[in-house]
């Protein structure tokens, strides 16, 4: 579908969520440097994936300087994130999650969240692959989010990461997965 075939109630839907991925961007950016700004511009999101992912990021970039409050901001996320469908945003909503829960040092919350969003991911990519055989990889459902977080959860345990890896029955996630588990263990070696 192209814009011009696009009715008037999908133009309006397309630039609703053209705004709350701009929110999302500017939460983004206050949050290392306003964290008060950044809660006032979450709590402005209506698409509840993309609110908890704010609150989640706000949580691990405040997780040095104020641990509880981080913490108070993170607890937002849990209610949120069970009223959202399953998505792709969902899946980004829950890494993020889960990098906060690693910023608040909670290993046991990284682990069950980080392993709750690779196997949604996982789930909804070959959903997609099965409804569109002809597709490429990388255009299916959540493949973006599922590199991310994978390289972001090798970073953080790579043996709990390589572990997970292991489970994934899609032939493709199990080629181009440990790529980016390979970027995040090399990340994580340089850091040391």
């Amino acid at each position: 579908m192209n814009a011009s075939s696009a009715s008037p109630a999908q133009v309006a839907d397309a630039k609703s969520r053209l705004a709350q991925y701009g929110i999302l961007a500017r939460v983004e950016q206050e949050a290392p440097t306003d964290s008060n700004l950044a809660l006032k511009d979450a709590q402005s999101l209506t698409d509840p994936a993309l609110r908890s992912r704010a609150f989640a990021e706000i949580a691990a970039v405040l997780a040095a300087s104020d641990p509880s409050k981080a913490s108070l901001v993170l607890n937002q996320t849990n209610v949120k994130l069970e009223d959202i469908q399953n998505s792709p945003e969902k899946v980004s909503a829950l890494f993020s999650k889960a990098k906060a829960a690693y910023a608040l040092h909670d290993q046991p919350s990284v682990q069950a969240t980080w392993i709750r969003a690779l196997d949604l991911g996982a789930e909804l990519f070959q959903e997609d692959l099965e409804i569109h055989p002809e597709m490429q990889a990388y255009q299916a459902s959540c493949f973006n989010e599922l590199m991310d977080g994978v390289k972001f959860g090798a970073n953080a345990d790579s043996l709990m990461t390589l572990a997970a890896l292991r489970t994934l029955q899609n032939q493709l996630l199990q080629t181009y997965l440990p790529i980016s588990a390979a970027e995040g263990i090399y990340e994580s070696i340089r850091k040391k």
